[in-house]
């Protein structure tokens, strides 16, 4: 497990996170998280077939990590 200067250099270091499994349920872990990160500056790209071409925090939403295009700096993943 890493320890919180590990995981401050990480999150310091990574401005683009595309979020696997965004949802649109505002009361969810998968919205409020990435909503959280964009607040603080982040670019957040969802990943979500469901809501593919929607637009989430100014960035429209893919259907899989690999229609992303262009390099990420972290992956943070929502499953069930």
């Amino acid at each position: 497990m890493l320890d919180d200067d590990a995981l401050r250099q990480i999150l310091t270091t990574c401005p683009t996170v595309a979020v696997l499994g965004l949802n649109d349920d505002p009361s969810k872990a998968a919205y409020y998280v990435p909503a959280y990160l964009h607040e603080q500056g982040y670019r957040v790209i969802g990943v979500n077939p469901k809501l593919a071409g929607q637009r989430f925090f100014g960035e429209v939403v893919r259907s899989t990590l690999a229609e992303i295009g262009e390099p990420i700096d972290l992956v943070d993943v929502f499953r069930r």
